[in-house]
């Protein structure tokens, strides 16, 4: 007798880890003809390798020329041309010279560079070492209008200090997200960078303009900001979360004027006590997120103070997790977030009233990574492909003892600890298809065969040539080197649509099943097991294996060819069976269902 199994299931583990019970990996839904079908998901090949600095990537945005600003951690901050031939490094300064005594250094300028005393800057290039770091200006003296100057102290590591690439950046090297968003000075458009406070350093603000970045120094500008500034009607906006009573309040910048702030501009979001996370926009009102609640803004245009009042009616007691979890799709709202019992969740807001999208299993996963998320090493953004959006969430843990995976209940400002993971790091991205209603979890190869969390850390689009096309595309922002990837299979003209590839490293694709005893608990034998794929012109090889002890052991996993009648024989008797397929070769995947021939079924 023959049963038909769809490959498509949903994600069903029992535990926070994939050791057993369905799971689904580097593959989406799609109906086809009235069923589900599992495809493979995009490929991105390399377009540019934008600096040598490996480490985090922290926010990207193009401006209204198609350039791409996007900065790294540290103090290096690049501009991409629309045709990716050159790569600018536009915050940090050169100087022409350097003297060191005692301590103290006095870097000289060609050109303003716009630092200012007291102002912290970060130092490179220096020999010996100890010259380098986080540094504090401490006057300024112009000479000319082409040659500032200015002096740091520091301790005295010995000797004279040295160096042949030394830079000064007027940004603060920190860890974590860095929030963008477009602006309009006084009618010519830019773009705002904001750096949220830490809990050693203010927060900050930049203006980008045609490839030059300036400091914020208004004194009314708020220093301990979080999360995501944002612009609305011509003013730009930012939440002050201070430790004091005056807290959650959203300042505004003059209108069309994100240099100029006032200290008596603002409105307090005071619903609820709970602290601010971040802002971000929902149609045209402003949407304030907090550790439990949610409150809604809208321009009243108000002649003095804040422009803004509050919608009271639309306040929620939902709450957002992290900052980094949020965001804009298509005029909705996607986030992770925290019930009133400290429950972990992702909402989607894109009517009255938010819709809860996670599943008690992707549930699981965020209650044993709470320490992860809170401490801000999450990143999320979405991804439109071949009519599917997602909402791609990426967790990324560090070392064990510190912010490893746990099992426990995820209670604000607690955590009842259970048994951790047992590795050494734990990173997971969960990609929600918005089209289809259904999670499933990516990986990327790290070169060695070992999966990883999904390299990228956003997306970007825009009109770009690069040296085999001219059109727009969808790119991905890796998370860790800053590198420009276009997602495949790319639109036809591209020399390099056919690769299915993160670089040079294959995709693995991996489906396994819940456990199948196709209705009874009784022996069976299966003959043969048949899978239902499209076929392929190359060889696309697959992987099959099963467990008949509730994946604790698993059979020597034979191979197929999905180029030709994909089938294998003679697969022994069971009661209770789990499959693994696990396909990872430079072709396209779909997946239909796959047949048992089995006897010893009740007729």
């Amino acid at each position: 007798m023959k049963r038909l199994i769809p490959f498509a299931t949903e994600k069903s583990n029992r535990t926070h880890l994939n050791v057993k019970d369905g799971y689904l990996q580097n593959l989406f839904f799609e109906r086809n003809d009235g069923k589900m079908d599992l495809v493979k998901r995009p490929a991105f090949y390399k377009v540019k390798a934008v600096t040598t600095i490996v480490t985090e990537q922290r926010g990207s945005i193009w401006d209204s020329a198609g350039n791409l600003y996007y900065q790294l951690i540290g103090d290096a901050l690049f501009s991409i041309t629309p045709d990716f031939a050159t790569v600018t490094e536009i915050a940090r300064k050169t100087p022409t010279s350097v003297t060191w005594a005692a301590g103290t250094g006095t870097f000289v300028f060609a050109a303003a560079h716009g630092f200012i005393a007291t102002q912290q800057v970060n130092v490179s290039g220096i020999t010996p070492t100890g010259y380098n770091g986080v540094l504090t200006v401490v006057s300024v003296t112009t000479t000319t209008v082409a040659n500032d100057t200015f002096t740091v102290t520091i301790g005295d590591p010995g000797g004279a200090g040295s160096g042949t690439n030394m830079r000064v950046s007027p940004i603060i090297t920190t860890t974590g997200r860095v929030f963008f968003d477009g602006a309009n000075n006084g009618g010519v458009a830019v773009k705002m960078m904001q750096i949220p406070k830490t809990s050693s350093q203010p927060s900050q603000l930049f203006m980008i303009s045609t490839g030059t970045v300036t400091k914020i120094v208004d004194a009314d500008y708020p220093t301990d900001c979080v999360g995501a500034g944002v612009t609305i009607d011509g003013y730009y906006l930012t939440l002050s979360q201070s430790t004091t009573a005056a807290k959650n309040e959203v300042h505004n910048a003059g209108l069309e004027a994100p240099t100029a702030w006032n200290a008596l501009d603002y409105i307090s979001a005071e619903t609820y006590p709970d602290d601010g996370v971040t802002l971000t926009k929902f149609h045209n009102q402003l949407v304030v997120m907090k550790e439990g609640s949610i409150e809604f803004f809208y321009n009243a245009a108000n002649p003095t103070a804040s422009p803004l009042a509050r919608i009271d009616q639309a306040t929620l007691q939902i709450g957002c997790a992290s900052a980094a979890s949020v965001v804009n799709i298509d005029n909705s709202v996607i986030w992770v977030s925290r019930d009133q019992n400290g429950g972990l969740g992702v909402h989607h807001l894109k009517s009255g009233l938010p819709e809860k999208i996670s599943t008690v299993f992707v549930d699981r996963i965020l209650a044993s990574v709470e320490t992860i998320i809170v401490s801000g090493k999450v990143n999320a953004f979405n991804l439109s492909y071949e009519g599917h959006r997602f909402y791609v969430l990426t967790i990324n843990g560090v070392a064990a003892g510190t912010n490893t995976a746990v099992v426990g209940l995820a209670i604000v400002g607690t955590m009842i600890v259970g048994n951790s993971d047992s590795s050494t790091s734990f990173t997971r991205t969960l990609a929600y298809d918005i089209t289809e209603k259904l999670w499933s979890e990516w990986t990327s190869n790290d070169g060695t065969g070992i999966q990883a969390s999904f390299f990228a850390s956003e997306s970007v689009s825009g009109a770009y040539v690069s040296a085999s096309q001219s059109n727009t595309n969808v790119l991905v922002i890796h998370r860790t080197n800053g590198d420009i990837y276009e997602m495949h299979p790319a639109p036809i003209g591209n020399a390099a649509a056919n690769t299915y590839k993160d670089g040079t490293e294959l995709i693995q694709c991996k489906v396994v099943t819940n456990n199948i005893d196709l209705g009874t608990r009784n022996r069976k034998q299966l003959n043969r097991l048949e899978i239902l794929a499209d076929r392929h012109t190359a060889e696309s090889n697959m992987t099959i294996r099963y467990s008949d002890d509730d994946y604790k052991t698993w059979s020597t996993a034979k191979t197929v060819d999905l180029q030709s009648r994909s089938n294998i024989d003679r697969l022994g008797m069971f009661r209770l069976r789990a499959f693994e397929f696990v396909h990872e070769a430079n072709t396209p995947l779909r997946l239909k269902a796959f047949e048992l021939d089995v006897e010893g079924l009740p007729h």
